[in-house]
């Protein structure tokens, strides 16, 4: 079923172990030829990391680089190494000693990427930082947000095949989206540490709205509507919803 989805159209991301292994720990050969790899390694150096507690403190199991850079920037990948064995999948990542990290696999109108270490927990420790154990409080508590461009590649490896929904112009801002018969409700989470003033959001609607309207402002947002695409501006503190009326 998963491959049909692919070969539709669909765009599947693997990391974290890639599925290649059942649940009785046994190889699983379907999951492997999605991938178009022959097979896994797998070694780690830890299991648990609380992101603002160990995570800062973890030694990182190696480093990977972007294989289809001329000059690529390396950025340490945490807890888990998975060596990928490529079948017939373009390796796009490295690991520090060559052998291939993350790839990429087509299948029919769609794309499967594996990912052979862990790239959102990389990610999150290229954006923390060691201070004092974080119990509470506005100075040991925080929304990481200071990211390197290399360590957000490898978490958006696959965007660049997804046209997505919604597009907010503060990329920390997460937008979620629940269509209905009489509209759609827009719920925007702030991940940043402060207001985000005059916030432009962009989505993709069949039919115009009537009324585009803030929850917690209890008003009517005033927006525009081109090309199948509704743009507005708000003010967003922590969080809101945005109902789309039709």
């Amino acid at each position: 079923k998963l491959e049909e989805w692919v070969k539709a159209g669909g765009v599947l991301y693997c990391c974290g172990g890639c599925g290649h292994l059942n649940q009785y720990g046994e190889p699983e050969p379907a999951m492997l030829k999605l991938l178009g790899l022959k097979e896994i390694k797998t070694t780690k150096n830890a299991y648990h990391m609380r992101t603002l507690l160990e995570l800062p403190l973890c030694e990182p199991i190696g480093s990977v680089t972007y294989a289809r850079n001329p000059n690529p920037t390396p950025v340490s990948a945490i807890a888990m190494k998975q060596v990928l064995v490529p079948d017939d999948a373009r390796v796009d990542w490295k690991w520090d000693d060559g052998t291939a990290a993350g790839t990429t696999h087509v299948r029919g109108k769609g794309g499967v990427f594996a990912m052979g270490f862990l790239s959102g927990t990389s990610r999150m420790k290229n954006g923390v930082k060691a201070i004092p154990w974080a119990r509470g409080g506005k100075h040991m508590v925080y929304n990481p947000t200071q990211y390197g461009h290399v360590a957000s590649g490898m978490v958006d490896h696959a965007v660049s095949l997804i046209h997505p929904t919604i597009v907010c112009a503060n990329s920390f801002v997460e937008p979620i989206v629940l269509d209905h018969k009489d509209g759609t409700l827009l719920t925007l989470v702030n991940w940043t540490n402060a207001p985000v003033k005059d916030l432009e959001v962009h989505v993709r609607m069949k039919d115009a709205p009537k009324i585009v309207r803030t929850v917690s402002g209890q008003r009517n947002l005033d927006f525009t509507a081109k090309d199948g695409v509704v743009t507005f501006r708000l003010d967003l503190a922590e969080a809101d919803y945005v109902v789309l009326r039709k």
